[in-house]
């Protein structure tokens, strides 16, 4: 990243292949058909990158649409008052699915198998192939086994949570470690086996509710309820996809998904990070922590209105 916010001009700094420093500027859109730029800065860039935040059935992509030379986007940009304005569509947007991690627990209904995966994300398998939207089925197996579709607040739970609770209600079985089968046919583990580590994965934890166990995904939370009551107000925040990044007034940093605060914080920050381009490790060579790389993730996202 950039050494400090506001620089002239770039957001990242990013090493070459042939170890030259570059300095990138970082563009992130939704629906706009333009990318804006300021004219008395463009120059301190030396590449650019405009990124697509898309949501769909409850997961983000990110779509790079354009990663080009600084140099190769100025002829291509029209005076807009003191900003230059790229139309997009000439870059070839190239996919860049999060991370999901290796499945960590699965659950079987009838001919449908459903994952869990290390970085909280749910996949859905039928024959040995996974379904292209994964939403669909589970609310149908929801709807079959008496999950609720809607979370507490009355609002229509998105796909990790539908999927959690969905696998909960199906008896979720804990997979072996990386390394080991994951059959389906292999049966529950006893509990003399080795577990995965789940330090730094969101973990299952069994509630009650409508007659069925649903699953809440959260870490290790044993004096984390009083240190978030010392944050302070939001003072800054970013929405990606169905996720809410926010900075407190402490500069600590939470991250909200579907109106709850996901615990714990940093796998979907390193989720966000490795969609975005945005390195993980420190100047040093160590990795980030939750404070660095969530302030990292909201120079480059869009500020969205604090409510």
């Amino acid at each position: 990243m950039a050494p400090a916010v506001n620089q002239r001009g770039y957001d990242v700094i990013a090493r070459t292949p042939e170890g030259a420093v570059e300095r990138i500027s970082v563009k992130t859109v939704t629906t706009s058909k333009t990318a804006l730029f300021s004219q008395g800065t463009f120059s301190e860039a030396q590449r650019v990158r405009i990124l697509l935040i898309d949501y769909k059935d409850g997961e983000v992509s990110i779509k790079t649409l354009v990663d080009r030379p600084a140099s190769e986007i100025l002829p291509l940009c029209r005076p807009n008052g003191t900003k230059l304005s790229y139309a997009l569509g000439n870059g070839t947007p190239r996919s860049q699915t999060f991370d999901r991690g290796e499945p960590i627990a699965e659950a079987v209904y009838r001919d449908t198998l459903v994952k869990l995966h290390s970085m909280g994300s749910v996949s859905v398998w039928r024959g040995g192939t996974e379904v292209a939207s994964a939403r669909p089925v589970l609310e149908e197996i929801a709807r079959q086994v008496g999950v609720p579709p809607l979370n507490g607040a009355g609002n229509k739970k998105n796909t990790r949570t539908l999927g959690n609770d969905v696998m909960a209600a199906l008896g979720a079985v804990t997979l072996l470690p990386a390394g080991h089968s994951t059959d389906t046919k292999t049966p529950p583990l006893s509990s003399d086996v080795l577990e995965p580590d789940m330090r730094h994965v969101p973990r299952p934890i069994a509630v009650e509710s409508s007659g069925v166990d649903v699953l809440r995904t959260r870490g290790p939370d044993r004096g984390i309820r009083r240190g978030r009551d010392q944050r302070g107000e939001v003072i800054s925040q970013a929405t990606i996809g169905h996720y809410v990044v926010r900075m407190h007034e402490t500069r600590s940093i939470s991250v909200m998904e579907g109106g709850e605060e996901v615990i714990p914080t940093k796998p979907a920050l390193r989720e966000l990070a490795k969609a975005m381009g945005i390195p993980l490790d420190n100047g040093a060579g160590g990795p980030k922590n939750t404070q660095t790389l969530g302030a990292d993730i909201l120079k480059v996202a869009p500020v969205s209105e604090i409510t």
